[in-house]
C-alpha cells in the first residue's frame, strides 16, 4: 500500500493533477511515447524479421503487419504491393551487423531515421518528430537523482518516465524517491503495477493499466533509445574535426552522466570514438570515416619531422655552484599533460591505418605485427618486427615498415619510442629500407608521417636506450 500512496503521490502538482483528470475514465489511453515499439513489432529482431518477409513479398493477414513498419517509415504501403522504402533497405542492409546486438540495431535504426537525410512522407516525418519531442519532453522531466543509475540499469523504470512525462512535475518526484523505492517499483510484476491504481479514481486506474501493459515489453528499448539518441545528438555537435564534445549535452545530463555514456557507448556504435583526457569525456568521428569521406591515400598524407633537441641544457641563467639561490624550493607548475587512457584506442588507430591506407595500397603483402602474436616473435635477420606493419616482397623479405603512434593533440608532440622501434629502424636505415612512422591524431582527426624515421634516429646517435621520448613537428599546415 505504501507503493501505492506514493506512486498517486507523483501527481500531487495542480498541472500532473489537472492532467490526470484529462483522461478519459473508460476506453483506451493514449499518451505520447518516444519508443519505437508498436504492439506488433517490439524487439529489434521482430523488425529486421517483418521487413525481410515483406521485401520478399510475404505478407501475413493483420491490420499491423505492413502499417507498424509503415508508420515509421520503413515500408511505402501506397501502393497495392507494399515495398520497402529508402529506409527501410537501408536497415534491412546492416541486418548482419545489428541481428542479435539490441543496442547497436536500435542505433542504426535511429541513426537512419533521424540523421540520414532521407526524405520522409510528411505523414511518417510528423510522427517521428512527434517522437522525438517527446524524448526531449522526457528527459527535460529529470531532476537531480541520486539513484539516477537505476533508470538506465532498470529499463523499466525508463517506460514508467515515458509515461509520466505527460504529468508535469511527476518524473522530478519519482527522481526524489530512493535508491529502494526505485528497485521495488522496477521489479513489479505487471499485475502488481497495474493494482496500484486500486480503489483509486477511474483515470489513475486505467493509467496504471496502461504502464502497466508496456511495463516488461521491450523495455531495453528506451534504454537503447536515450543512449543512441545521445551518442548521434553529440556527433551533430562535432564541429569540423578538431573540436571533440567535451560535456553531456544539458538535456540528457540529468540521466545520462559522462561515466554512463562511456561504460556503454562501445556498445551501440563503432561511428566514433570516446576516451578521457583526465578531466574530460572526449568525442571523435572515427578516422576511417574522415579519411575514406576524403578519399586520402598513404603518398597525400600530410608530412611530418622528429624535432632534435640540440639547444643545450642551459638553464635560465647561470649562477655560482654554491649559490644561495640554488636552495629555495621550485614550486611545481601546472603542466596540462594529455594521456589516452583507453588502451584499445592504438589498436583501433592501427585498424584504421591498415584498413584505409596500406591494405589498399599492399593487399597481401601486407603484414601486421602489431598487436599480433607475431609481434614477439623475431623475423630471420634476429629481430622482432619493432613496427607495426611490414611488407614483403617476390621473396617475402621485408621491404618496407610502417609503426603506428596515436597521441591526442596537435603537433608538436612528444611520442614514446621503444627499444625494438629503435633498433628496426636503425636496421632499416643501414639496409636503405623505409621505415615509415604514422602519426594518428585521435583529438583532430588527422594523419601525419615521417618517411624516413631510421635515418632521423641515427643522426641523433641513438641505439642503446630502451625507451625514449622524441618531439615531432609539423613540416606543412
Amino acid at each position: 500500500m505504501a507503493l501505492a500512496d506514493d506512486f498517486l503521490g507523483l501527481f500531487q502538482s495542480q498541472q500532473a493533477q489537472a492532467a490526470l483528470n484529462d483522461l478519459s475514465p473508460t476506453g483506451h489511453v493514449r499518451l505520447p511515447t518516444f519508443s519505437l515499439t508498436t504492439t506488433s513489432l517490439r524487439h529489434v529482431k521482430e523488425w529486421l524479421r517483418r521487413l525481410e518477409d515483406i521485401d520478399n513479398r510475404r505478407f501475413r493477414e493483420h491490420g499491423n503487419y505492413v502499417a507498424d513498419p509503415a508508420s515509421i517509415g520503413l515500408v511505402d504501403s501506397t501502393s497495392d504491393l507494399p515495398s520497402l522504402s529508402a529506409a527501410g533497405r537501408q536497415f534491412l542492409a546492416v541486418k548482419a551487423q545489428v541481428n542479435g546486438n539490441a543496442a547497436r540495431g536500435e542505433y542504426e535504426l535511429l541513426k537512419i531515421l533521424y540523421y540520414s537525410g532521407i526524405q520522409h512522407p510528411e505523414r511518417v516525418a510528423d510522427n517521428l518528430a512527434r517522437k522525438h519531442e517527446h524524448l526531449l519532453r522526457t528527459l527535460g522531466e529529470f531532476g537531480p537523482c541520486e539513484a539516477h543509475d537505476e533508470f538506465l540499469s532498470r529499463p523499466s523504470l525508463l517506460v514508467v518516465a515515458e509515461y509520466l512525462a505527460s504529468f508535469p512535475g511527476a518524473i522530478a518526484r519519482l527522481c526524489r524517491w530512493s535508491r529502494d523505492e526505485l528497485v521495488d517499483l522496477s521489479e513489479l510484476t505487471e499485475d502488481e503495477f497495474e493494482a496500484l491504481g486500486d480503489g483509486r479514481s477511474p483515470q489513475f486506474q486505467r493509467l496504471c493499466k496502461k504502464v502497466a501493459g508496456e511495463f516488461r515489453r521491450a523495455e531495453d528499448r528506451r534504454l537503447h533509445h536515450v543512449i543512441s539518441a545521445l551518442l548521434l545528438d553529440m556527433q551533430t555537435r562535432i564541429v569540423g574535426y578538431d573540436q571533440p564534445i567535451v560535456a553531456i549535452p544539458p538535456q540528457f545530463k540529468q540521466l545520462v552522466q559522462v561515466a554512463d555514456l562511456a561504460f556503454r557507448a562501445e556498445d551501440y556504435t563503432e561511428d566514433v570514438d570516446i576516451w578521457y583526457d583526465n578531466q574530460d569525456l572526449r568525442i571523435a568521428r572515427r578516422l576511417d570515416i574522415r579519411v575514406a569521406e576524403a578519399g586520402l591515400t598513404l603518398d597525400q598524407v600530410i608530412g611530418a619531422a622528429i624535432a632534435a633537441q640540440t639547444q643545450p641544457p642551459a638553464g635560465r641563467g647561470v649562477q655560482t655552484a654554491r649559490s644561495q639561490a640554488r636552495s629555495r624550493r621550485r614550486a611545481a607548475t601546472a603542466n596540462a599533460r594529455i594521456t589516452i587512457m583507453d588502451d584499445t584506442l592504438s589498436e583501433r588507430a592501427e585498424d584504421f591505418v591498415e584498413k584505409e591506407l596500406l591494405r589498399p595500397e599492399y593487399g597481401d603483402a601486407l603484414v601486421r605485427a602489431g598487436h599480433r602474436d607475431g609481434e614477439v616473435f623475431a623475423l630471420p635477420d634476429g629481430l622482432v618486427p619493432g613496427a607495426d606493419f611490414y611488407v614483403l616482397d617476390g621473396a617475402d623479405e621485408p621491404q618496407a615498415f610502417f609503426e603506428v603512434k596515436a597521441f591526442s593533440g596537435t603537433l608538436p608532440a612528444d611520442i614514446s619510442v621503444t627499444r625494438a622501434e629503435c633498433a628496426r629502424a636503425l636496421k632499416c636505415h643501414e639496409e636503405n629500407i623505409p621505415y615509415t612512422l604514422i602519426l594518428v591524431c585521435l583529438r583532430t582527426l588527422t594523419v601525419r608521417k615521417v618517411d624516413d624515421f631510421g635515418t632521423e634516429l641515427a643522426g641523433m646517435g641513438i641505439s642503446h636506450l630502451s625507451q625514449f621520448t622524441v618531439r615531432i613537428e609539423a613540416t606543412a599546415a
